[in-house]
């Protein structure tokens, strides 16, 4: 029988990364090899992967499934964390502050498929700072459409960009987009617009400042800097859409309001309307109106002004989501750009980062004017 001990503060760590996937099997894995144990969890697409290093020499791999609704058993909340490893169980001892807890495991049936993992080794690609890749998933968010992509189809056309000579990185639905601009060197890659929430759990989890981005032929690797947590997301092939970011600086029209009461209002568009959520934007000097069918259904204060009134239609509900990725107590509405005239901008700055997100006024709808999509 091998004995090995661990933090128990580590397990918990290396269980809650692993769990940030719901394995399809059912089944969260422990693999005990020479030098560490490995914890991994697979759907049928993305694996986590974490490693616990072990000074105590494992002479064979060893390995143990645990079902997914008993994973709580590794986190025993007590100090350390003792493994007996025997040819047909795992035995748990865990103990602190004059407290024990003990769980045996039974070893997976011989005649069972084998789980086959080994941890992944890939050259990284680039690192950036790990607040700054969580704020800019978080923006480039608003236009990836990731509630919507599900299917494979999905999948090959919702992508999110990250493009090296611009540092940015971008996204777009139908008639409405998103460019993010960060402060920190990146290459050319993509990502599945609905692995986002998962990539973005996995950098929560992680006690890392920066993380490590990879690739290789199947598959794009996010990791701690020191690679003991790894996410495995496989590509889907695609084709990527041109797009050729342009000069905000020449939109003719730019008017400052409160983000609360801008948000207030859209919300109270959505409730109030009986005829769609169609709504017209109309400014003089002063004010903000939202009309629908000649009624005015709410107005609000113009904090800033700056060249033409604006009267664009957009959908409330689009509009509102696209306010909540403002970052600060302001927000600034600019429309109508040489390139397209009836495009609306609204930016967003943090620590690092600038956000610009499109949205095309309802006539016309279509964003070919500025993506060439084939």
């Amino acid at each position: 029988m091998t004995s090995v001990s661990t933090s128990s503060s580590i397990l918990s760590r290396c269980l809650n990364v692993a769990s940030i996937i719901r394995p399809v099997s059912n089944f969260i894995v422990l693999n005990f090899r020479p030098g560490y144990i490995m914890l991994h969890s697979s759907d049928r697409r993305r694996t986590s992967y974490a490693k616990i290093f072990i000074d105590t020499h494992v002479e064979s791999d060893s390995e143990f499934i645990l079902p997914f609704e008993r994973r709580g058993v590794l986190d025993s909340k007590l100090d350390t964390s003792e493994f007996s490893i025997s040819s047909s169980q795992m035995q748990i001892k865990s103990g602190g502050s004059g407290q024990n807890k003990n769980v045996v495991i039974k070893k997976r049936s011989t005649t069972s498929k084998p789980i086959q993992a080994s941890f992944p080794s890939f050259d990284t690609l680039f690192s950036i700072p790990k607040k700054i890749l969580d704020e800019a998933l978080r923006q480039v968010s608003c236009s990836a459409l990731v509630k919507e992509t599900k299917s494979d189809d999905d999948m090959r056309i919702n992508q999110i960009r990250f493009m090296s000579s611009e540092s940015a990185l971008y996204s777009f639905a139908r008639f409405f987009a998103s460019t993010v601009y960060v402060d920190s060197p990146i290459k050319d890659c993509s990502i599945v617009s609905s692995d986002i929430p998962i990539i973005r759990s996995f950098i929560s989890k992680i006690e890392s400042d920066s993380i490590s981005i990879g690739l290789n032929e199947s598959n794009t690797f996010f990791s701690s800097e020191d690679k003991s947590f790894i996410l495995s997301v496989s590509k889907i092939p695609s084709k990527p859409h041109p797009f050729s970011p342009f000069d905000n600086s020449l939109f003719k029209s730019r008017i400052t309001v409160n983000t609360p009461s801008l948000s207030s209002s859209l919300d109270w568009i959505i409730k109030a309307s009986d005829s769609g959520q169609r709504v017209t934007l109309e400014s003089d000097s002063e004010n903000l109106r939202f009309v629908q069918s000649k009624d005015e259904l709410s107005s609000i204060p113009i904090l800033s002004h700056d060249g033409d009134h604006i009267h664009m239609d957009f959908p409330a509900s689009i509009l509102k989501s696209i306010i909540s990725y403002v970052n600060s107590s302001s927000t600034d509405l600019m429309y109508g750009h040489p390139t397209m005239k009836t495009l609306l901008c609204v930016p967003s700055t943090s620590d690092n980062i600038k956000s610009f997100h499109y949205l095309q006024s309802m006539k016309p709808r279509l964003w070919t004017e500025i993506f060439s999509i084939a």
